[in-house]
């Protein structure tokens, strides 16, 4: 079991969960009440339903969209474990993540402004104080190199990610070449 300096080994427990809520006749016939939903929309069984790791061919796509759709709470978690996704170095986890993506974006409800938000980001000219004029400067006074940036695109929904998929593209711009 887990301990003070380790942590318990519950991805069979995980798997079967997902399992279980991924089975359309069982959800059909045992529908979940707002406490199982509670449980099976927390930050890590969604990140596990998202990245459900290495050789696993396990696809969720379906019951992300169904779990998301008209549920703010959700989609925001999602969105902020698909941003996560798209900060990984690996081409093949950023491959799932973009095709994950698409399927998110493409879901038809009253939350779709906001998802795109959420993903793409909101373009912000960047901004900081001149101490010697006392003054702000904004977006091209700002910028000493031709590699600084003078825009941001913040993310509505991830605090510790400064930038979403727009503002990590830009970023990444001439890195991912081949």
């Amino acid at each position: 079991m887990g301990g003070a300096y380790g942590s318990p080994n519950l991805s069979a427990v995980l798997k079967s969960i997902i399992l279980m809520i991924s089975d359309r006749a069982l959800i059909a016939k045992y529908p979940l009440d707002e406490k199982n939903q509670a449980i099976v929309s927390h930050k890590d069984i969604l990140a596990k339903m998202i990245e459900p790791g290495e050789g696993s061919n396990a696809d969720f796509s379906d019951v992300l969209v169904n779990m998301a759709f008209d549920n703010v709470k959700v989609s925001k978690k999602m969105a902020k474990a698909y941003l996560k996704g798209v900060n990984k170095t690996g081409i093949e986890s950023l491959v799932n993540s973009l095709k994950q993506i698409r399927e998110f974006l493409k879901i038809d409800d009253s939350l779709k402004m906001s998802r795109l938000e959420w993903i793409f980001g909101i373009p912000q000219v960047l901004s900081k104080p001149n101490f010697k004029s006392r003054q702000q400067q904004y977006g091209v006074e700002l910028i000493d190199l031709i590699s600084d940036e003078y825009c941001q695109f913040k993310s509505g929904c991830v605090k510790g990610i400064t930038d979403a998929f727009l503002g990590q593209l830009f970023k990444a711009k001439g890195r991912m070449d081949s």
